[in-house]
Parts: structure tokens; sequence; C-alpha cells
């Protein structure tokens, strides 16, 4: 694939799904087409061997992803390869047949029109459209940005600095449409950037569904019932970090260390004494602030164990008071509805 690159400088170069679809290490492709030049080689007599280079876009079809960066804990990946899926480019058979005439007609043309009017161009004023699609951006993604979106947007920026370009050459770019879309990309690339923020959300709807079930967590709430601290042991965050799909804790720690949901002891440590009903024990302290901010207030209406119903026996024939649906079907047992007489029975069943 590398060498299909030669030396193209400006103009785009495209992979389809039969080219890619082999043995090829398809991370280390995308870090060195990023590179821009080939690795350095010898001849067989040992002199330097020349070295290609090139300066392009390069473009990838296929039915798969080239990289699932879900599954690549390498983030380096995500800020240099833009996918982009389910986006519809034409509207019927008939108008992707008028952008094929079209592209047959006037191959060629607007590349060398766009590449005049970048030679008269000066370069301060495209400087300044790139800033400026910049601090919109930036702007934008005030909200969800995350640790790789200043790369991110400059990538971003670069893309919608061009349609301007093109758009001045008479080719009609929808630049807010491609804003949209670079919208879309950076929120799919700030899940993967913050994997504590997903990965905390999931361990807490799972105790929020589990919560009978599982032993080994410590709360210390405030007078009204307001979780303040949570302590969780080794083995009950082992077993409920792998039904969330992490087999391996040790991955799922150093996420939720680095954005800072597990307080660290102190300085080199990860794991904090715990005394869990009065027997000692290792585990990880959450930090319920930033808890709160990625799942959601903690209170009696999420956790009703908490306050309420710490102590109830999901067995116990006794009749529960229910506020609301969603605790009904949290605790799955006996209950009577607020401001009802009569006790409600039978099986509880959670519909998708």
């Amino acid at each position: 694939m590398l060498y299909l690159l030669g030396r193209h400088h400006g103009v785009p170069i495209c992979y389809d799904e039969s080219t890619i679809q082999n043995d090829i290490n398809k991370s280390a492709f995308i870090y060195t087409f990023a590179e821009g030049k080939d690795k350095l080689r010898l001849n067989q007599d040992s002199t330097l061997k020349e070295r290609n280079s090139w300066f392009c876009t390069c473009l990838f079809s296929a039915e798969e992803y080239l990289v699932d960066l879900t599954r690549n804990e390498n983030l380096g990946l995500a800020a240099r390869i833009l996918t982009m899926e389910h986006c519809t480019y034409t509207k019927d058979s008939m108008h992707a047949d008028q952008i094929k005439v079209f592209s047959s007609k006037n191959f060629g043309i607007v590349g060398t029109l766009l590449a005049d009017n970048l030679l008269k161009a000066k370069s301060t004023e495209v400087h300044q459209m790139f800033q400026l699609h910049k601090n919109a951006l930036l702007e934008r993604f005030e909200k969800s940005k995350c640790k790789l979106t200043e790369r991110l947007v400059n990538n971003y920026a670069l893309i919608l600095t061009t349609a301007d370009l093109l758009n001045a050459v008479g080719l009609q770019m929808d630049t807010e449409a491609l804003c949209h879309i670079c919208e879309e990309l950076h929120k799919q690339t700030a899940v993967t950037a913050t994997p504590g923020k997903n990965l905390v959300t999931n361990i807490f709807n799972y105790i929020c569904c589990e919560y009978r079930h599982l032993k080994g967590i410590k709360w210390t709430t405030d007078k009204t019932g307001i979780p303040l601290k949570m302590d969780m042991v080794e083995t009950t965050f082992s077993a409920i970090v792998a039904k969330c799909g992490i087999t391996e804790p040790k991955i799922a720690v150093d996420a939720l260390l680095e954005e800072g949901f597990i307080i660290r002891p102190e300085k080199g440590r990860k794991k904090t004494k715990l005394s869990i009903d009065g027997v000692p024990c290792y585990g990880y302290r959450f930090d319920l602030d930033k808890v709160n901010a990625a799942f959601g207030q903690i209170d009696d209406a999420v956790y009703s164990n908490v306050k309420k119903y710490k102590n109830s026996n999901p067995f116990s024939d006794a009749v529960l008071d229910i506020v609301n649906d969603e605790e009904a079907v949290i605790h799955a047992g006996n209950y009577r509805v607020a401001d009802s007489k009569k006790a409600i029975s039978g099986t509880a069943v959670l519909l998708p």
C-alpha cells in the first residue's frame, strides 16, 4: 500500500476494500501515512535507499472499519483517521449518475482552479479563514471537548477552509453540513478518548440494576441520605467491570484513575485500605463529585437501597411503598404504588 503512494503531493489517493483487506498492519500503515515518508532502508550495497515521500489525503472505502477505534487503546489513531458512516451523499440513483457524469467531464479542472486560486491568495487571508473556523469549532465543542479536541479541530478547520476555497472558485459546498459531520465525528471520538467516563457510567448503571446481589460496596451518606462517599472492594470491582465487558481490571483502574473517578490514596498507590462490616480489605474509593458529573446526581431516587430500603429483603412478603414505576422495576418485589391501598404482586418484567 505504501508503494502505491509513490510521490503523491496534493493529489488524493483512494484505496478500495479489495486493496486493504489483507494481512497488513493497518495501525502501522496509518502512522506511517501520517508521517509522510517511508522508513529508511538500505540498498544491497549498504548505501541509503532513496526514500519515498507524500503529502496528500487518503480515502478508504470499505464495508468494515479500517481500524475499530472502540477496540484500540491507542488514541493516536483517532486523531489521524476520520471515519464517516451512515452519511447519505446522493438523493437517488439519478442524482448519483449526475455526479458521475459531472466528474467524468470535469476531471482535473477544479484542482487546477483551486491551485491557481491558492497561488493568487495571500497566505495571511487563508490562515485567517482557518483560524476563524478553528475558533468557531472550539466554541461549538466546548461541552464535549476531550484530550484530542485540539488536534481534531485542526483537521476539521482545514476541511472547512478547503470548502471555503472551493466555494470561491464556483464549486458550491455546504459548509454547515460539513460542520454538522465534524460535530458528529467529534462526539464519536470523544467517547473513545474518555474511556473512564463511559466505564464509570456503565459501572453505576450496573450497580443501580443489581445492587441487591452485590456485596463489598460501602456507602457513606449525610443525614438526608445523599451519598458522600462510596468504597468498593477489589473483588467486587473486578466482577462488575467484567460484566461491563472489560476482561482486564487493570485497564479499567488506569482509565478511571487518569480521569479522576477513583481517588488515589497517595502517590504511587491505586488501592485504598478499607474496612467494610469491620473487615479490613483493599479496594477503590470513588470521587462522587466526578461520578455525579458523568453519571448524574446519585440520590435516593436513583439508589433506593442507600437509605429507604437498605436492609429490605427481596424475598420478604413485606410490601414496599414505591414512588414510581422505575423504583418498582428496580425492586422487582411486592410493592404498593403511592396513594393506593391495594398491594400489587406478580412478576416484574423489564421490556427492552
